[in-house]
């Protein structure tokens, strides 16, 4: 008996069984048992790590031969299993499988879905974001997009709604994987983000496959382990390999490759899907998007008002003044929880109280819109000084004229500027017109604090109003 005949009886064999086919870590697998080479070996002529193979690979493959062949199977007495149940019975049984019914609670835990979630938040409690998961569900399972932005500010809910997502569909992949590449990340070891090689590599490791010294070849290796496999791959904090105040999306000095990965990512044709959570769009992502495509992006904003009003009866938080409260804050979870912590400490659950006071950006959520503010050009900047002076939606128009002839900005620059801070949900549309645009209470409230207490803000030349 050949090799491809023995290849097609256990291939049949194993599909009898347990209704697949073999992958190409088995085949390697496989092939190095009927060759009698050893792991070690195995290892050197494919792309895959010894360790994968022999503590991973192997024992599952054999214990599915052992179930099929009705016997004990190894490594080491496979062609002699195979040999001894080549009856023609067997054979005619093998070679014309139907693919058995299985019961959900008979899957064997080896079987499930491989995850790595990476220090993930705990998603146990959850508020809403039916509509959005319902889209996103609709995207990965049926429209099978194989790239998805989430874009949002921070604390917006980008991450949890990536976990929840991946915890939901969970079972519809082969691997669940989620890296995180900020600098505070599990995996970073500096102050900086993780470099695509170091993402590359640590994503390479979850599929046992060995890394390769250069980055094209190891976007090459993942993405045809993503071509081969169902696998979902969670990228989050993307904005931090991005350019600080830049409003098209480049990237910083030393992390360019990210755009060529991202772009292969979307432009291969692939089963899997890579979902990346950023407050800012990476340039080649907005280039690839489509609706008619497999590469979109959803806009995360803030919880409807009946969730973000569950979230505050489950703080404990008195129900008098928690509809204005939710209106102000837009529905944005981590504004609400930093109120909440104040509302607590400083009166008694009561909102009313709080709100009376008129102060919104305190501690932690101050410092999370400075961080952000920092990021923007000083145009971005500009424009929404400039809107948080005024109390109505602003046409774009208006906007035009008062920075031609006080900063002499261009069109262009207004245009991409604007579109810059529509995406980073800094400027939304008024009055459901696309050309009319205003800031929400809680950034109008941030910026005049902060204009209050940076003069070198208020030095600068300010727009000219109609």
């Amino acid at each position: 008996m050949n090799f491809t005949k023995a290849f097609e009886l256990v291939d049949n064999a194993v599909f009898s069984t347990v209704g697949r086919h073999l992958n190409d870590p088995e085949v390697t697998v496989l092939r190095g048992a009927w060759e009698g080479l050893t792991y070690d070996q195995m290892a050197e002529s494919s792309q895959y790590t010894i360790n994968y193979l022999m503590r991973d690979v192997g024992p599952k493959l054999w214990k599915i031969l052992s179930e099929a062949f009705q016997e004990e199977v190894s490594k080491t007495n496979f062609r002699a299993a195979l040999e001894r149940h080549q009856s023609s019975a067997f054979v005619t049984r093998i070679q014309t499988p139907t693919p058995p019914t299985f019961q959900q609670e008979t899957i064997a835990e080896e079987d499930l879905p491989r995850q790595d979630w990476d220090e993930a938040p705990d998603v146990s409690v959850f508020y809403g974001r039916t509509e959005e998961l319902a889209t996103l569900e609709e995207w990965l399972l049926q429209d099978l997009c194989r790239l998805v932005t989430l874009q949002g500010k921070a604390g917006i809910g980008k991450t949890t709604l990536s976990v929840k997502l991946g915890q939901n569909l969970q079972d519809e992949f082969e691997y669940v994987i989620r890296r995180s590449i900020s600098p505070i990340s599990s995996m970073a070891s500096s102050l900086q983000p993780l470099t695509l090689q170091d993402l590359l590599r640590d994503l390479l490791r979850c599929f046992g496959i060995k890394p390769s010294r250069d980055a094209n070849q190891g976007i090459s290796l993942l993405i045809n382990h993503l071509e081969k496999n169902r696998c979902l791959l969670i990228l989050d904090d993307v904005e931090t390999v991005l350019r600080s105040q830049d409003p098209l999306g480049r990237y910083q000095e030393g992390y360019e490759d990210y755009g060529t990965f991202f772009r292969r990512l979307g432009e291969v044709a692939h089963q899997s899907c890579v979902i990346l959570c950023s407050q800012k769009k990476p340039k080649d992502v907005a280039f690839l998007e489509n609706p008619k495509k497999p590469i979109r992006t959803l806009s995360v904003e803030g919880l409807k008002p009946e969730d973000a009003l569950r979230l505050l009866e489950d703080e404990g938080i008195k129900k008098a003044g928690c509809e204005e409260l939710v209106e102000c804050a837009k529905g944005n979870p981590y504004a609400l929880k930093i109120a909440v912590s104040y509302i607590k400490k400083l009166f008694s659950g009561d909102v009313t109280k709080f709100l009376e006071e008129g102060t919104w950006i305190l501690g932690a959520y101050e410092q999370e819109l400075d961080k952000q503010f920092d990021t923007l050009s000083p145009l971005e900047k500009s424009i929404l000084m400039y809107l948080a002076q005024e109390d109505e939606s602003i046409s774009f128009l208006a906007l035009k004229d008062s920075f031609q002839q006080s900063q002499s900005a261009s069109t262009s620059n207004l245009m991409e500027a604007l579109a810059s801070l529509i995406d980073q949900n800094w400027v939304e549309t008024g009055n459901g017109s696309g050309s009319q645009y205003t800031i929400q209470y809680l950034t109008r409230k941030y910026l005049n604090k902060f204009e209050a207490t940076h003069p070198s803000v208020q030095a600068q030349p300010q727009p000219q109003r109609r």
